[in-house]
């Protein structure tokens, strides 16, 4: 059920946003872009990657209100350097932002009243979440609609201003049905007194293990993010516009795509327990899996993809439908590194994403430098099938760390569905 709730909600988005290209236009949605991905951006750093680490505190430790009061106040302060950071940014592109320079402050709200859900964490970690996940897929499609009715019915400049506020809206109601499943089913327990000395030695502990994984995860945000900044900086809201609707197309492919392999990950979890050969047979077919699904995908959009953007987004657009080819390449590295991502946690060397980062920063950075100027969208296109293949594919074979993970990738297996007859 959780499963489920975040494909409903992927979805919802991708669509949501594809429709929000086809009314608001390529010069609208461009600024719109800038301003939520700046918002994307500083509420991962408010974040501090410390989730996954207080999850796992949750699970050993038996007293849990002093670990929520820790992990609240790191993200209260956290949150609130941010939101600094984001309007020190909003100033500085001022000249890109226009009338729009508060709305990267609204698309942080929503951000981070969803980041500050800190009972959510402790509700995974009682492996509980399955609760939440039916109302909260109702709350998803209630606002999707609701947000489908205004941006259909509403002036473009309005309709922004009144989506973002009903997002926000979500967002509260997110928080209270989690509190209210807490309150219901595991409460904290408030009775005893809080032990400052215990929460600041919690702090310690919780910062001194994240640090390298917020490293880690700000390299890898830096990657997926750069390509709008540097559309923002270098060329135009129309080029961000475009470029942005291209993604929201690749999304919807790839999230279809990553439903399909998420079938897999059981199997190869059993398989890694069990036999190192039977691991890495499954796993060649998993890349195997993933290489067809890709391959489904671009076949699609030539036969009738570019035909439904066209129809879909309108004439404005007609330049992503004519370039969709090239976006949709992009299937292949980002499949397979969805089933590289399996292998990664499964081996438990995380690290890895880390300098595959680093690389795909390496080699589209002066592409993007060069290309987007002369190109637009276009340059910034070229400069993500340079990255993400170096990045998500050519890594395996140069880190050692994953060759073994790189002969399955390089050398798949078809016919997955007859593997076993």
């Amino acid at each position: 059920m959780v499963m489920a709730e975040g494909a409903v909600g992927t979805l919802c988005s991708a669509i949501y946003g594809i429709l929000c290209a086809k009314l608001w236009g390529p010069e609208l949605s461009g600024i719109t872009t800038l301003a939520f991905a700046l918002a994307s951006f500083f509420s991962f750093i408010s974040c501090l990657s410390i989730d996954q680490i207080v999850i796992a505190r949750y699970v050993s430790d038996k007293e849990h209100q002093n670990l929520f009061l820790t992990t609240l106040y790191i993200r209260s302060a956290a949150t609130l350097l941010s939101f600094i950071g984001l309007m020190g940014s909003s100033l500085a592109m001022n000249d890109f932002l226009g009338a729009w320079i508060w709305l990267p402050a609204f698309a942080f709200i929503q951000n981070a009243l969803l980041t500050m859900d800190l009972l959510r964490l402790r509700t995974q970690a009682l492996n509980e979440l399955h609760r939440q996940s039916p109302w909260r897929i109702k709350v998803i499609f209630i606002i999707f609609f609701s947000k489908l009715a205004v941006i259909t019915s509403l002036p473009a400049v309005d309709s922004v201003w009144i989506t973002q506020l009903l997002a926000i809206f979500e967002a509260i109601l997110l928080l209270a049905i989690s509190c209210i499943f807490t309150h219901h089913h595991h409460p904290v327990a408030t009775t005893r007194s809080i032990k400052w000395s215990v929460i600041s030695g919690y702090a310690k502990k919780i910062t001194n293990q994240s640090w390298h994984l917020f490293l880690a995860n700000l390299l890898v945000i830096l990657f997926l993010k750069m390509d709008y900044l540097f559309l923002a900086q270098l060329s135009t809201a129309r080029d961000l516009g475009l470029y942005a609707s291209a993604m929201r197309v690749l999304e919807i492919y790839v999230a279809l795509g990553n439903l399909a392999l998420l079938q897999l990950y059981p199997q190869l979890t059993a398989d890694k327990a069990n036999s190192a050969s039977q691991y890495q047979s499954s796993l060649r077919y998993a890349f195997g899996f993933a290489y067809m699904i890709a391959g489904l995908i671009i076949f699609f959009n030539v036969i009738v993809g570019q035909w439904i953007i066209r129809n879909v987004l309108g004439p404005e657009y007609d330049t992503v439908a004519r370039y969709s080819s090239l976006f949709c390449i992009l299937a292949i590295p980002l499949l397979s590194g969805t089933v590289r991502g399996f292998a990664i946690s499964l081996q438990g060397i995380h690290y890895n994403h880390f300098i595959a980062a680093a690389i795909g920063i390496f080699v589209s950075l002066p592409i993007l430098y060069i290309l987007i100027p002369k190109l637009g969208f276009k340059g910034a296109l070229l400069a993500d099938i340079a990255g993400y293949y170096s990045s998500a594919m050519l890594s395996s074979i140069l880190l050692p760390s994953l060759r073994s993970i790189a002969q399955a990738q390089w050398h798949p297996r078809f016919h997955l569905l007859l593997r076993n007859k």
